[in-house]
């Protein structure tokens, strides 16, 4: 039988191609989706800034905080008089008026002078004043710093800090001394000996000034503590005779001819020459000897 293809049923074939699939989405629904996202966004970013305006326009208040410049020496020589750098610094956007810090010591230190008046201090800036007081008594003393404004609450810091009198600070070299001397230990004999030397001096003179500590005779204590200065200032100067580079000591007239096969630089068979590392030990060990020599030096004797 002959086949016919009808008009109709190709029309409705072609009308059939263009029918949307029902799971797609409505390109209206998508625009008006996207739109309503940036709308959002915009809303979003429009309550960002506000609020970024908002926390511009606010100040903060005026607010101290009190701290030392620096550390105070530990411990403090019984007997003599220090400052203290106290710096106060204004955290806050507004300025503090009327700032004062005033000092409350305990434990054998009195402040010289009274509350000190700083002014204004605007937001963000600090002042830096420093305060004296007298070191009267050992123990530990209690520094205690509380600034104070018109406008602000107050703010505090506190420092304690050793007071130790001269017999003490004594005892303390000697200890001090024999780390030293130990240092000398692993030495070559001939280079250990003229050293031991001049520490043997210095513990001669630390023991009479112990003697004379106890006897309360502060003057001839001191002459004891300036002569082991003079001794430890004459050790460093041996030590750097004794310390340094092969070539520079074979160039200064060292005919012992050394190669310089030592690991640090230094020639391993030259007995007159110290190691680099053991002559740093003893130059920072000595120097802080003398130091603390000098702070025995201003302290005074403990009361008995």
């Amino acid at each position: 039988m002959r086949r016919f293809n009808s008009p109709a049923r190709g029309l409705l074939g072609a009308t059939a191609s263009f029918q949307r699939d029902p799971t797609e989405t409505d390109p209206d629904t998508l625009v008006n989706a996207v739109n309503n996202a940036i709308d959002r966004e915009q809303t979003l970013q429009s309550r960002g800034e506000a609020a970024d305006s908002v926390l511009d326009s606010v100040s903060l208040p005026a607010a101290l905080t009190v701290s030392e410049r620096e550390s105070l020496p530990q411990p403090l020589p019984l007997g003599t008089n220090t400052r203290v750098g106290i710096t106060v610094a204004n955290a806050g956007d507004e300025p503090a008026t009327a700032v004062e810090l005033t000092v409350d010591a305990s434990g054998g230190v009195s402040v010289d002078g009274g509350p000190e008046q700083l002014g204004s201090i605007d937001g963000g800036d600090q002042v830096t004043t420093e305060l004296g007081f007298a070191v009267r008594s050992p123990g530990t003393a209690t520094l205690e710093f509380t600034a104070s404004g018109d406008n602000v609450s107050q703010s505090n810091a506190t420092v304690s800090v050793a007071v130790v009198g001269k017999g003490e600070l004594v005892d303390t070299i000697v200890e001090d001394l024999e780390r030293l001397r130990s240092v000398l230990g692993s030495l070559d004999t001939r280079l250990a000996r003229p050293l031991k030397k001049k520490l043997d001096t210095a513990e001669r003179n630390l023991d009479n000034a112990r003697r004379f500590i106890g006897r309360g005779r502060g003057k001839q204590a001191n002459t004891q503590l300036t002569a082991a200065t003079r001794v430890l200032g004459a050790f460093l100067n041996a030590v750097e005779a004794r310390s340094g580079d092969a070539s520079s000591q074979s160039s200064g007239g060292n005919s012992s001819g050394g190669n310089g096969n030592g690991s640090d630089g230094t020639n391993p068979g030259d007995g007159n020459r110290l190691p680099s590392d053991t002559a740093t030990a003893l130059d920072s060990q000595a120097t802080s000897l003398i130091d603390h020599l000098s702070v025995a030096i201003d302290a005074r004797i403990e009361s008995s």
